[in-house]
C-alpha cells in the first residue's frame, strides 16, 4: 500500500487509462465525461475520484424519462433490480423521473490499477446493457411489474 497515493494521483491514472486506450473524454473539475455505446443507444457517463471517500466513481443517467403514471411504481421496480445485482446500483430520483447507474470502488491510499478502471467501465456498461431494455419496457407499459420481476429472477 502506498500511503502517499492521493486523489490527484488516482485521477492521473484515470486520465492515462483513457488516453492510452483512445477513449475520448472531456475533463471539467477533475471529472471525466465520455460516452459508451449499447447498440444504437449512446450512454453518457462521468467518472471521477472522490477525495473525501477515496473512491473512483462511475455515474450514468439512463436515457429514459419515467412516465408520470409510473413514477411511484418505478421505485419498487428499481429496488427489485438493485437487490439482484452485486456491483453498482441504480439510483432513482422520483421527482425528476430520472434513473442513474452508479458504481464505486474504494482505493484508500493504494494505487488504482488499470484493471480496476476497466472493470468499473465494463461492469457498469454491462449492467446498463442487461437492464436498460427491461426498464424501458416497464416504463412504457409493455411489461408489468410482475413480468419485470420475473425477467430479473430469470436473469434476462
Amino acid at each position: 500500500m502506498n500511503k502517499n497515493f492521493s486523489a490527484q494521483d488516482a485521477f492521473k491514472v484515470l486520465t492515462n487509462y483513457f488516453n492510452d486506450n483512445g477513449i475520448p473524454y472531456e475533463e471539467d473539475n477533475n471529472i471525466l465525461s465520455s460516452n459508451g455505446y449499447l447498440g444504437d443507444i449512446v450512454i453518457q457517463f462521468k467518472i471521477f475520484i472522490d477525495e473525501e471517500t477515496k473512491c473512483i466513481n462511475f455515474l450514468s443517467p439512463i436515457p429514459i424519462t419515467v412516465e408520470e403514471d409510473k413514477k411511484v411504481i418505478m421505485s419498487v421496480a428499481v429496488n427489485y433490480l438493485n437487490a439482484s445485482i452485486l456491483e453498482g446500483r441504480f439510483k432513482y430520483v422520483i421527482q425528476e423521473g430520472m434513473i442513474f447507474f452508479e458504481h464505486s470502488n474504494v482505493f484508500l491510499n493504494s494505487n488504482i490499477a488499470n484493471e480496476t478502471i476497466e472493470k468499473i467501465l465494463k461492469t457498469s456498461l454491462n449492467m446498463l446493457n442487461i437492464h436498460i431494455d427491461k426498464i424501458n419496457k416497464f416504463n412504457k407499459g409493455i411489461i408489468d411489474l410482475n413480468k419485470f420481476v420475473e425477467l430479473i429472477i430469470k436473469g434476462e
